[in-house]
């Protein structure tokens, strides 16, 4: 787990404050250029619900993201 050395009250705050930035994160629309060491299909993991759909994604500009 990414928050082994923390305290218990700290590793709490912290998982909530990357629970918060996930929820910002998924209701912002972007436009993202393509760029291969991006790994998208693990952005789109980090981002829970999300999913990775490369028809979506041009290659060049859009969104490669769809729920």
């Amino acid at each position: 787990m990414l928050f082994v050395f923390l305290s218990d009250h700290q590793q709490i705050v912290s998982e909530r404050r990357v629970a918060a930035m996930k929820y910002e994160i998924q209701n912002v629309v972007v436009s993202v250029v393509y760029d291969t060491e991006l790994d998208l299909e693990r952005l789109a993991d980090f981002l829970g619900e999300t999913r990775y759909d490369p028809n979506i994604f041009s290659g060049v500009q859009g969104c490669p993201f769809s729920r």
